[in-house]
């Protein structure tokens, strides 16, 4: 599996993403400051992240979350069955503010 992420910085807010085959060590590597693009910009917090079966299609992925296209909008997606659905396209910058609505509903912290 090869997963694309996004990370924000709690320092900055600003969005850096990535590509890699084992997403668990690589977290683990930005929380370390192992990784140069984003150690001086900790703490950071996984915004969430996609899987795909080959690494081009991350790649790809990757890609186009890069460009300016992609960094503009925040697709609201949910499975079901096993089906990926979009729901809903909204501009990057309200965020936050789903993220804590969705938190509230699901009786999760929103301060994690």
């Amino acid at each position: 599996m090869n997963f694309v992420y996004i990370l924000v910085s709690l320092k900055d807010n600003e969005f850096y993403v990535g590509l890699t085959s084992n997403l668990e060590v690589r977290l683990k590597s930005h929380m370390l400051g192992d990784v140069p693009s984003t150690k001086n910009r900790r703490p950071l917090k996984l915004l969430g992240y996609e899987t795909y079966l080959t690494k081009h299609e991350a790649g790809m992925r990757e890609k186009y979350l890069k460009t300016n296209d992609g960094r503009k909008e925040l697709r609201i997606r949910f499975r079901l069955d096993g089906i990926l659905h979009a729901s809903l396209l909204l501009p990057l910058k309200v965020h936050p503010a789903v993220v804590a609505r969705i938190k509230i509903l699901s009786n999760l912290k929103i301060d994690e």
